[in-house]
């Protein structure tokens, strides 16, 4: 099947913090800013900064599901949230995408958006020349093409185990990385003596 992003799912821009973040390590609320969000990889909940914020604004707001875009810069692309702390807001210019459809899930959908098709589609309609930047109304025309929900939770299971290989691989890669250093170590310090 195949659809825009307006067809599954509403978009809303975050807050506009109009003098900037101001951080608070005692604030009653976590902010989510462009600097939190790498391509593809899940948002770190306990470092993110906190800041004193009154009413969150359903429009604000973020919640387990949501899809988080990052909209300008050299890597346009998407995560979803898991297990959100209660009070938990989105700076702008990153967007919210809250799925609306029962056809694709919120996973399948940030996966997809981070997919050479969307990535593709994107670039071509980024403006700006040294800083890109995707559009709220580009993001909603997005072409999406999605299979049936049962090939769309394989998927997002294939998508986790690549993941976790690729981070056992980067840790048993760092520890051969040590354990070489210091065998060589070893070496040079025996035939000192």
């Amino acid at each position: 099947m195949r659809a825009e992003v307006q067809e599954i799912s509403g978009i809303q821009v975050g807050y506009t913090f109009r003098d900037g973040v101001a951080i608070d390590p005692l604030g009653d609320t976590f902010v989510l800013q462009m600097k939190d969000l790498a391509q593809g990889s899940p948002v770190e909940v306990s470092a993110l900064s906190r800041i004193q914020f009154g009413e969150i604004r359903e429009q604000h707001g973020l919640q387990d599901g949501d899809v988080v875009f990052r909209s300008r810069g050299p890597n346009l692309g998407s995560t979803v949230l898991l297990d959100c702390p209660n009070r938990f807001v989105l700076a702008g210019p990153l967007y919210r995408l809250r799925v609306n459809s029962d056809l694709v899930l919120p996973g399948y959908l940030a996966w997809y958006l981070n997919q050479q098709p969307a990535q593709t589609y994107l670039a071509g309609v980024s403006e700006g020349t040294l800083q890109k930047m995707v559009s709220k109304n580009s993001l909603l025309e997005t072409p999406i093409e999605f299979p049936d929900l049962e090939t769309q939770r394989r998927i997002l299971e294939i998508e986790d185990l690549l993941s976790c290989e690729s981070r056992l691989t980067r840790e048993i890669l760092s520890k051969k990385q040590k354990l070489v250093a210091s065998c060589l170590a070893r070496a040079i310090q025996e035939q000192e003596n």
